[in-house]
């Protein structure tokens, strides 16, 4: 996909049905996808962006390894090396749109 001057490559993959003889899930879909990934000698960075169904924690410490970095929800129940939630570290916009700090500040 071109946009501008950049170009971002895109690899998409589809999701089969639990009693589809073809189904992986999503996880070893994007652990397939991360392993045969193969960046173009121009790309300076690389950015993993998938849907939240996609998340593990070998997923992103592969993705970590790499040198690379991650765009994808979270589910807010994850589970950080602080032994803290998403839902403990963020703090959503309020419904009136009122602008406030997102993060509390703790790190881990």
């Amino acid at each position: 996909m071109a946009w501008g001057p950049y170009r971002v490559p895109v690899d998409p993959e589809v999701v089969r049905r639990k009693e589809q003889s073809d189904h992986h899930s999503p996880n070893a879909l994007l652990g397939r996808m991360l392993a045969g990934l193969k960046p173009p000698a121009w790309a300076k960075q690389v950015v993993v962006i998938a849907d939240a169904e996609f998340h593990s924690k070998v997923s992103l410490k592969l993705i970590k390894r790499q040198g690379w970095f991650f765009v994808m929800s979270l589910a807010r129940t994850w589970k950080f090396a602080v032994a803290h939630t998403l839902k403990d570290l963020v703090r959503y916009l309020e419904a009136d749109g009122r602008n406030r700090p997102l993060t509390t500040g703790i790190r881990g």
